[in-house]
């Protein structure tokens, strides 16, 4: 807590830092067309500062400069002949780096009717015109002002309406009761592998550290349901991430120094061409660093984490709107181990585990993007290589304090993707999209078990490697019948060549716009995801000492998603929204042999070898409402209130049971505040900070007299998962200070994550040595201090 209070003194005192220089910059970026990205030529974009209008007109490739903008914050105005204005509120402009923005506008279908358009001030709008429900974009600036976010998207995203977190150790998030194995990652287009450090495991969405981080992505969708024709392979979210360009004004280099790593990274022009950029960012973990000189974080009986990443993307674009870009993602990450050799000290099995883990991730792709000469149609055509792989070993201390060998296993996945879409706009009020996906999925997957209870011997529960062709096909229509009307309606189909499964699934959503403020927005869909590849593959023993794959031919969990919402802009600054939802699903994979039953709905990764069937059902429906007040004045608020069930049968004829996500209700308040200081008003500090209320987490329940028995945890899965611990709360608290000179800036900022250092439960086991029902506990409080510097 020492610690804690120095960080916020200081930061105290350097809001207390006077500036006596008026700071200026500059704005640069490109305007085009939201459906074809055509370059909009001669549009006007302009800011206002106490009055003043500066300006600038687009050039033949749409690109703009605005010269002489003060730091602080601004709304960036664009304005063109035939399409709706459009605002861009907030942007946050800093010296040591010009602001770069890309403003996709959308053609009018009133100015074509002779009536005047009012610009567009809704924050809420997504990147992605087709998405009119259950869809939130967010942006890099928010990812960083959020408190507890540590500028990770998927812990930003836990803010939202009907998006929780199961573990604070990790990112991996529930939304509207499903298991986070539901949700999609795409990376400019394409469908990607889990993008974080220390995942959750196979077919797992989360991990300890996100890969991408706020120095590298531009603004992004986040989909909750009801995803548009384009969306395949996501049962429960989608994460439709795109890397933001670099500067193709002049060179610049980042570096920060905080609790979670080290970073570095330059971005600027290419050769002659300024249009041409490059931008890369690395980073090395700083606990390996501050252990090498004496300071540790981990407890003794662990070995140091270890991670690294890098992150880049080079943008060369022509002219009319053609581009091609190069991007890339990698990382590796190690973690592990070593009990202490006491078996008095151990309390559950786990505490005599002994384990390595080391995890390698990395991402190239190329993408180009061409523009017709009609200069209606565009054809983009993204292809990437990924490498993804996970390797673990385990061993049991015996009570000689020898290791056993209990599990090893090497997964690794070369993949091979290509997506091409071609976009037509028929007119102002129609356009069509169609696309197609290949994706070669290879695999070479290695797993041992030691089985202990029965033969005393290794089983080799997978050994497999080859490939398997995902292709997929899509279509969807975007029609504005009306001004007030705007329609989406798209078929998904895909083939899996593995075990032969076909899915077809049409999507429909609307938005009517009831007033200049008001709108109604209703969708449905039908929407699947495959398993981990391992799963398909894993083995089984029979009776004879046959080996054989009973789940080769598993068919797919199929979810129907209706959706309907309201959303209500009583200013230009606050946005209300409700929405309710229903969700059948349906073929889920489960397992019932009388004494034991599971069903994948409550999997959040791994695989099994036990033989799963298709006749498992469930359901998710609840409410949710959003007040929010975008960053005015200083001042930003979000409250979020999820009232939901989760439920789930193994079949028709038995009972429905809470799933392990079934939290029943969430809250969410977050806010903060921010204040030009320094006598010219150059500098900023801000305060921000965040209340998460919800019900406390599932299990199912300990047999305690069975457990006493056998000397280890017994659960009752007849029940489901019934018990469920008291109400989880926390409170996150942040704090930023930004310094601006002529030539450079700099950040400091303190995040707090639990900063009540409040004990919730997480699970529960029955504990040997203590012969008793015992509870273990979340994260206790954990400061992250960085500080960043840009010029």
């Amino acid at each position: 807590m020492k610690t804690v209070a120095i960080a916020f003194l200081l930061l105290f005192t350097i809001y207390q830092t006077a500036s006596t220089q008026s700071l200026k910059t500059k704005i640069v970026g490109q305007v085009v067309d939201q459906v074809t990205t055509q370059p909009l030529i001669g549009a006007e974009v302009f800011v206002l500062v106490d009055s003043i209008v500066l300006g600038s007109v687009t050039d033949l490739d749409g690109r703009f400069a605005l010269e002489q903008v003060p730091v602080g914050r601004h709304t960036v105005y664009a304005r063109y002949l035939g399409f709706e204005d459009l605002a861009r509120n907030n942007v946050l402009v800093t010296t040591g780096v010009a602001k770069e923005l890309v403003l996709p506008m959308t053609e009018s279908i009133a100015a074509l009717q002779g009536v005047e358009v009012v610009a567009k001030k809704d924050r809420s709008e997504t990147v992605n015109a087709s998405a009119l429900v259950s869809t939130r974009s967010f942006s890099v600036e928010e990812a960083s002002r959020f408190a507890g976010s540590f500028n990770d998207p998927a812990r930003m995203a836990q803010s939202f309406a009907g998006v929780v977190n199961g573990d604070d150790e990790n990112n991996e998030i529930i939304i509207r009761g499903n298991s986070p194995r539901g949700i999609l990652w795409r990376l400019e287009g394409l469908e990607i592998p889990n993008p974080n450090h220390y995942r959750s495991g196979e077919g797992g969405s989360g991990g300890a550290i996100s890969m991408i981080t706020d120095q590298v992505l531009a603004n992004s969708d986040f989909f909750t349901g009801a995803f548009p024709g384009e969306y395949g392979n996501a049962l429960s979210g989608v994460f439709d991430l795109r890397f933001r360009n670099g500067s193709t004004d002049e060179r610049k280099i980042s570096l920060q120094a905080g609790v979670l790593g080290l970073q570095v990274g330059a971005e600027g022009p290419i050769g002659r061409d300024k249009n041409a950029s490059y931008l890369i960012n690395y980073r090395y973990s700083t606990v390996t660093i501050l252990e090498a000189i004496g300071i540790n974080f981990t407890d003794e009986n662990e070995i140091t984490p270890v991670f690294q990443d890098l992150s880049f993307k080079l943008n060369f674009p022509g002219k009319g709107g053609n581009r091609w870009t190069v991007y890339g993602l990698g990382g590796r990450s190690i973690a592990g181990s070593d009990p202490v050799r006491d078996s008095t000290q151990w309390n559950q099995f786990d505490d005599k585990v002994h384990y390595d883990e080391t995890y390698t991730t990395g991402i190239l792709g190329v993408s180009n993007n061409t523009i017709f000469k009609n200069q209606k149609t565009s054809l983009h055509t993204v292809a990437s290589v990924n490498y993804q792989a996970d390797l673990y070993e385990d061993y049991i201390i015996q009570q000689d304090y020898s290791d056993q060998l209990w599990e090893d296993s090497e997964f690794s996945y070369l993949d091979f993707r290509l997506a091409s879409n071609l976009s037509h706009k028929f007119s102002s009020a129609f356009s069509l999209k169609t696309g197609i996906k290949l994706n070669q999925l290879g695999y070479s997957v290695l797993q041992t078990d030691w089985l202990e209870d029965t033969e005393n011997e290794y089983e080799t529960v997978l050994d497999d490697e080859g490939s398997a062709l995902f292709t997929q096909v899509y279509a969807q229509a975007l029609l504005r019948p009306s001004e007030k009307l705007t329609i989406n309606g798209g078929l998904h189909a895909g083939y899996f060549s593995l075990n032969g499964q076909t899915l077809f699934e049409p999507r429909l959503s609307m938005q009517y716009q009831l007033t200049a403020r008001s709108s109604l927005q209703a969708g449905m869909g039908l929407h699947s995801r495959l398993e981990p590849v391992s799963l398909y593959l894993a083995k089984d023993k029979l009776d004879d000492g046959t080996l054989v794959q009973r789940n080769k031919d598993l068919g797919l969990t199929k979810a129907l998603h209706l959706v309907a919402g309201y959303e209500f802009l009583p200013t230009a600054d606050w946005r209300i929204k409700i929405e309710g939802y229903y969700q059948s699903l349906t073929d889920v994979p489960v397992f019932d042999d009388g004494s034991f039953r599971i069903s994948s709905l409550n999997f959040s990764s791994g695989f099994t070898n036990v033989q799963l069937i298709n006749q498992g059902l469930g359901r998710n429906y609840g409410g949710e409402a959003t007040v929010e007040k975008f960053l005015s004045n200083g001042t930003f608020f979000l409250l979020t209130t999820s009232i939901f069930e989760s439920q789930y049968q193994i079949s028709e004829d038995q009972p429905w049971l809470d799933t392990r996500y079934n939290l029943n209700y969430l809250f969410n308040a977050l806010g903060g505040k921010e204040w030009n200081i320094g006598k010219e008003k150059n500098n900023l500090f801000s305060v921000n900070g965040r209340i998460i209320y919800h019900g406390g987490p599932r299990i199912i329940p300990v047999n305690f007299d069975q457990s006493q028995a056998e000397g280890r945890t017994v659960r009752d899965t007849d029940s489901g998962y019934s018990t469920q611990f008291d109400p989880f709360f926390r409170i996150d608290l942040s704090a930023a200070y930004r310094k601006n000179k002529e030539k450079l800036s700099w950040q400091i900022s303190l995040d707090l994550q639990n900063a009540l250092n409040r004990q919730n439960v997480l699970s529960a086991f029955y504990s040997l040595r203590r012969n008793a029902y015992q509870e273990f506990y979340q994260l206790p409080l954990l400061p992250v201090l960085n500080y960043r510097i840009e010029f």
